[in-house]
């Protein structure tokens, strides 16, 4: 092997010549410096991403496609290939290596996790079992997120995901478009390269689209990830036709490497990718791949030719697979929100040790052994085996999971009778934002809720949607209701709009025992109450819009006594810095109009940035646990009333909730012994209760109609 600085030396000025190797020694380089790249940001980068994933996926694409057409055109009848074959061969390069992994996090989950995080987790090794874990972070509405206590070990595997689906889906195709091409009598290549192209720019245009509309499901999908595919697979097709000169080849090189080792340093990949600055990373390795041989001592192959980034592009697969699980599940077993010196170093050391181990147990050993060689396990049976070895993972995780939904389900109804019986009315020793709000300035006490059951403490409305779906998911349109008693007779009050509004649901739930309301919620994810067109403001997906018509337009029909959704939101899903939309405030002028009164609620505080590293924190980590207010809040909304926002104070009031969640400088994780978000986006609902005695004497100020003698004692 070359090193680095030394090699054959030809002129600068050499004829151009074409590259028809078929390994490259530097594609394998290349996948060393991906790998290093990537550990490095997942460990340091605090969220930002090094675009070596990107890297992955491009690589796959230019080595598959070419491959498959071969396979087609040596097959049956010059387009038949041997399907099986090629599906054991994927199984055995990419299911082996994965089992172990996916079989160790769903043992060691049980030991380190909080138990409200076992379900989601198992289930995230069942999809990524079968390659849909991508989907899966999509439909659980998950983003991706820096390491810490809360996020999914399994995260790093939506890219595995789409790669499998990739390769079945280019077998379908390709042998589709092989039959087609010898009954037409047309070109294989040809017709590969039109297709590439349509697929590819239909995916980038997609992604364009996608990821100014949704960027955090964007990030995950297949569609918004192909053309990272396909284009690098037509380089793939036609790169043996390409002349290049030494001169421009070096040049070439050096610039590729360039753009991928600079990649994560200057583009926060993980805001903006698969949009159009994901070409940054793309254009890289395309430009590494065309340079291919530089037939120079001066050329970046050379370096990528040396022996540290080509032991690293041997092991990258299975150091890819383990380090993420290792780095999550180090810090949920230490008990930390961020990755010391301590734990960088143990997930390096045992990342490396196990992604060696990997690669020549898993990645050489097994599948290079007589028991899955051709002789003893044909392809067929080869595939059956895999298959099988999904399928055991899949089962188990799916079996375990149940168990835990059934462990959960207790804890669930307990942890609501505790939170109900201690925190309906802030106490003593518990009275979280009310050492903000009034005067109270309690003892340490253990935090309510603990780590196990924060993720269960949400408001009235989900335990009902879980028993019976009354909350629109982000794939739907339809107007659902949530109706807290069907026997009330009360004023009709409905809360409307995206879950920021539905997190106040338990304060509303009590007012409405205590008066007799009719308590309705109308919620959608993700989507804000609101006027505003597909692509502007915060409306993310088509079903948003429409459903934001059918829901204002049923609330008018409803006319409610009163409607409770958001005065203020995040500027958009990338800014946490509130903002008063005009589509939102538009929404509610529509309600006025109406002769509908609304009582708007201010932006929360989110498990974001600063205060993401201290989720899953013990009590002491939590109570020292604070971000900037500025990170939050716009100052010229403090204390605003309905005029700030252009709204008629006799129709519209609004909460300042940012008084229960900061003081004048900076925002807290855990008030008055009470922890304050049950997930990285939403308050607990002992937390939000506890802002119940403000809430009431405001909202009776302004609509003093609704407050008729009480049915219970007063708060």
């Amino acid at each position: 092997m070359a090193r680095f600085g030394h090699g054959p030396r030809h002129g600068i000025a050499d004829r151009p010549v074409r590259d028809t190797r078929g390994y490259r020694t530097e594609l394998h380089g290349v996948r060393g410096l991906a790998i290093a790249l990537v550990v490095a940001f997942h460990i340091f980068g605090q969220g930002r991403v090094s675009g070596g994933i990107d890297i992955f996926l491009a690589i796959t694409g230019f080595l598959a496609i070419p491959s498959l057409a071969r396979r087609a055109r040596a097959g049956h009848g010059g387009w038949l290939m041997d399907i099986p074959a090629r599906l054991a061969g994927l199984a055995r390069r990419l299911i082996i290596p994965l089992a172990p992994v996916l079989i160790a996090v769903g043992l060691i989950s049980w030991l380190v996790l909080p138990l409200t995080r076992r379900e989601q987790t198992l289930t995230e090794v069942a999809a990524s079992a079968l390659f849909f874990e991508n989907w899966e972070l999509i439909n659980s509405q998950l983003s991706y997120d820096a390491a810490g206590p809360l996020t999914s070990p399994l995260q790093h595997l939506w890219s595995t995901s789409i790669q499998g689906q990739f390769h079945l889906v280019m077998i379908a195709l390709v042998t589709l478009l092989a039959a087609g091409a010898r009954r037409y009598r047309i070109s294989l290549r040809a017709l590969l390269l039109g297709t590439l192209t349509f697929l590819t720019a239909l995916s980038l245009g997609y992604a364009i689209i996608d990821t100014g509309h949704q960027q955090a499901a964007a990030y995950f999908s297949t569609f918004s990830r192909t053309w990272q595919l396909t284009g690098p697979g037509i380089l793939g097709l036609i790169i043996a036709d390409i002349r290049l000169t030494s001169r421009t080849r070096v040049i070439m090189s050096w610039l590729g490497v360039a753009l991928i080792g600079t990649c994560g340093a200057v583009l926060n990949g993980a805001e903006h990718f698969p949009g159009p600055l994901a070409l940054w990373p793309i254009t890289g390795i395309c430009l590494v791949l065309l340079a291919g041989d530089t037939r120079s001592r001066w050329g970046a192959d050379r370096l990528l030719a040396t022996w540290p980034f080509q032991r690293l592009g041997d092991i990258s697969y299975s150091l890819y697979l383990w380090h993420w699980p290792i780095l999550i599940l180090a810090m949920a077993w230490a008990g930390s929100g961020r990755v010391t010196p301590l734990i960088a170093g143990i997930t390096l050391g045992l990342s490396l040790a196990f992604g060696f181990a990997g690669y020549r147990l898993f990645e050489t050993a097994l599948p290079a052994s007589a028991w899955f060689s051709r002789r003893y396990l044909p392809a067929p049976a080869g595939l059956a085996t895999m298959s099988a070895i999904a399928i055991l993972a899949t089962s188990f995780s799916i079996r375990a999971g149940v168990a835990a939904e059934e462990e959960i389900a207790k804890l669930r109804e307990e942890a609501r009778e505790q939170a109900l019986s201690e925190a309906l009315n802030p106490t003593a020793d518990y009275p979280g934002s009310q050492v903000l709000l009034g005067d109270a300035d309690p003892a340490p006490e253990p935090i309510r809720p603990d780590a196990d059951v924060r993720a269960l403490d949400y408001p009235w409305q989900y335990a009902q949607h879980k028993e019976s779906p009354c909350i629109q998911r982000q794939e739907g349109t339809e107007v659902l209701r949530c109706v807290l008693d069907e026997q009330a007779t009360g004023p009709l009050v409905v809360l409307a709009g995206a879950s920021h509004t539905g997190q106040w649901g338990d304060v509303f739930a009590e007012l409405a025992r205590l008066y007799g309301w009719r308590l309705e919620v109308i919620e959608r994810s993700g989507c804000l109450l609101s006027t505003a067109e597909l692509g502007t403001e915060m409306v993310r997906d088509p079903q948003c819009e429409e459903w934001n018509k059918e829901a204002l337009a049923a609330l008018i029909d409803m006319k409610p006594d009163l409607v409770i959704t958001q005065a203020t939101t995040r500027r958009s899903f990338s800014d946490r810095v509130e903002a008063a939309h005009p589509g939102n405030l538009e929404a509610i002028t529509k309600l006025n109009e109406a002769g509908i009164p609304t009582f708007l609620m201010r932006e929360t505080t989110t498990l974001e940035k600063s205060m993401n590293s201290c989720g899953d924190g013990d009590d002491e980590q939590l109570r020292a646990c604070s971000e900037p207010r500025s990170d939050v809040y716009e100052p010229s909304f403090d204390g605003a009333d309905a005029t700030v926002l252009g709204l008629d104070p006799e129709l519209a009031d609004v909460f300042d909730s940012a008084t229960g969640l900061c003081d004048e400088v900076r925002c807290y994780a855990a008030i008055g012994n009470v922890r304050v978000h049950r997930d990285n986006d939403h308050l607990t609902a002992t937390l939000t209760r506890t802002m119940l005695p403000q809430i009431h004497e405001q909202l009776k100020a302004f609509q003093p109609g609704l407050f008729t003698e009480p049915l219970a004692e007063q708060p």
